[in-house]
């Protein structure tokens, strides 16, 4: 795959480089705007229209709406610019305008050379960075994308993407809210603690900068699914916009199957994120049943009480939490199985005796484990005739 600057963007660079200043912050949706405008009143030239169309054409493919704004900039009309509210298009990114109508899921590559600009977006967003590091900027933080990154933001986070080499290369896709929460959020298996911590990295309402970052390594599987789906969407044959959303659930399901524990996530609780919390998570998740606090801060290298803050942060609840939690939905798992004795499944879970056991299933669910196997079997015999 090319990723020569299109004339556009070497235009950009071209005008960057007299524009002092331009680069030296995120702009706003009105300085960004005004230096739309500029450009359009000092460089729009008619002779340039074909190559102009055609690197826009070739970088982005969005909704007929955004197309269309796209043209009318670089073609010079400004004052069908102005008609269509630069400003509110520039502050606010929202499906209809980004999406086409009849599609879930669109491509655009970043204009590098273009001053970034401070937004949210009303949908999902993947950003994949093919060839060189390129930062991506939240007003609580700046995460650099290393060659083989896959970010995914959640709608209403605000931030920016400036692109100022010709290598900062990022391949962008829009996803509808709803298509993205039916197919990534169905895939996380129910009770897994990495599934909920995923969950809750995303969620608006916790983190200001709710992202998930995974390292891929430049894994061709990956990079192929990429590249058909920029092919898709750019030359857009029969039957694209279904093939986009399976070709979606395939990305999703390699990045969860194979970088689930590479993931990176933003500060979270005030704790800031670091690579080897994903394998705290883990750990506790495969041995609950018998590992302690003590035992990961001697495995992990932090103090029992930095342990219970990265997972107070990470998970939204307690150590002791965590792990009551985990032995009562495989304990519930268990005695469904109908083949286990509640003496068993309580030594199978690390309780000392089966009185402690139904102690802790009775405090927790309000009901005792025999009781709950009764029931779970009536409701599963067949009505008679």
């Amino acid at each position: 795959m090319s990723y020569e600057l299109s004339y556009v963007e070497q235009k950009l660079k071209e005008i960057g480089r007299s524009a002092p200043g331009i680069y030296d912050h995120i702009l706003s949706e009105d300085e960004l705007s005004e230096y739309i405008i500029k450009l359009i009143r000092e460089h729009s030239s008619s002779a340039d229209e074909e190559k102009i169309l055609d690197s826009v054409a070739a970088t982005n493919r969005l909704s007929d709406y955004f197309s269309d704004l796209q043209n009318r900039i670089v073609l010079g009309h400004e004052r069908s610019v102005e008609s269509l509210e630069l400003r509110r298009v520039y502050r606010e990114h929202t499906e209809s305008m980004y999406i086409a109508d009849d599609s879930d899921i669109t491509y655009s590559r970043l204009f590098r050379y273009l001053p970034a600009q401070w937004h949210t977006d009303n949908f999902f967003q993947i950003y994949y960075a093919p060839l060189d590091e390129v930062s991506i900027h939240f007003t609580d933080d700046i995460f650099r994308m290393r060659p083989g990154f896959l970010m995914i933001v959640s709608p209403g986070v605000v931030h920016a993407t400036p692109c100022y080499t010709d290598g900062a290369v990022l391949e962008h896709f829009f996803l509808r809210a709803s298509t993205f929460e039916r197919v990534f959020f169905e895939l996380l298996v129910d009770g897994s603690i990495l599934s909920s911590f995923f969950r809750r990295a995303l969620d608006t309402g916790n983190n200001r900068s709710a992202y998930l970052v995974f390292d891929t390594g430049k894994d061709t599987d990956i990079e192929h699914i990429i590249e058909t789906m920029i092919s898709e969407s750019i030359e857009h044959p029969p039957y694209s916009a279904s093939l986009m959303n399976t070709l979606t659930a395939q990305l999703l399901i390699l990045l969860l199957r194979r970088y689930e524990h590479t993931a990176r996530l933003p500060q979270m609780g005030g704790v800031r994120w670091k690579h080897e919390f994903t394998e705290i998570l883990s750990y506790i998740q495969n041995n609950y049943s018998e590992t302690s606090q003590q035992e990961l801060s001697e495995r992990f290298g932090y103090s029992t009480r930095q342990i219970n803050r990265i997972i107070r942060s990470s998970m939204g609840m307690s150590y002791n939490d965590l792990i009551q939690y985990l032995k009562m939905r495989k304990a519930n798992e268990l005695i469904k199985q109908q083949s286990l004795s509640v003496k068993e499944i309580s030594e199978l879970l690390g309780y000392s005796d089966v009185s402690s056991f139904y102690r802790a299933y009775r405090k927790y669910y309000g009901d005792t484990p025999v009781r709950y196997r009764r029931r779970d079997t009536v409701s599963d015999t067949p009505a008679e005739e």
